[in-house]
C-alpha cells in the first residue's frame, strides 16, 4: 500500500507541533505553568505524530491502526488547553486546537475513505450481492 498526501500533511503538522513552542515563542515563560504545560503537550505530542507518521511512511499501515492513534491524538489536541488548564495561554491554545482539528479531519477521512485493505468502503458494498 502506498503513502498517501495525508500522511505526507500530517507529518507536516506534527513537525510544526514539535517547533511551535519556540516558533510562536510560549516556550520562553517557563516559570508559568500555563506556558510550560502547552510547551510539554505540544513536544510531545508532535513527537508522537511525527513517530507515527515516519513509521507509516518506511512502513506503509495496512490497518488502519496510524490513522486511529492519530485521530486520537488529534482529538486529545483539541481538548487539551482545558483539560489540562492552559485554555487562558491564547496562542498555544489556537495553535493546538487547529493542528488537532486539521489531524482529526485527516485521520477521519482516511478512515471513512478506505477499509483495512485500502479499497474505498463504497466499492465494497457496490458489488452484486453486497460484502
Amino acid at each position: 500500500m502506498k503513502t498517501r498526501w495525508q500522511d505526507w500533511l500530517v507529518l507536516i503538522l506534527g513537525a510544526w507541533l514539535l517547533l511551535s513552542p519556540w516558533l510562536l515563542q510560549y516556550f520562553t515563560a517557563w516559570p508559568y505553568l500555563d506556558d510550560t504545560a502547552a510547551s510539554w503537550n505540544s513536544l510531545i505530542f508532535g513527537l508522537v505524530i511525527v513517530s507515527i507518521m515516519a513509521r507509516v511512511l518506511y512502513i506503509p499501515d495496512r490497518f488502519g491502526t496510524q490513522e486511529r492513534l492519530t485521530l486520537a491524538v488529534g482529538l486529545w489536541l483539541i481538548i487539551s488547553p482545558w483539560a489540562l488548564g492552559f485554555a487562558n495561554a491564547k496562542l498555544a491554545t489556537i495553535n493546538l486546537m487547529s493542528v488537532g482539528v486539521a489531524v482529526t479531519l485527516l485521520s477521519g477521512y482516511v478512515l471513512g475513505t478506505h477499509s483495512a485493505g485500502g479499497a474505498r468502503f463504497g466499492e465494497r458494498f457496490s458489488r452484486k450481492g453486497g460484502l
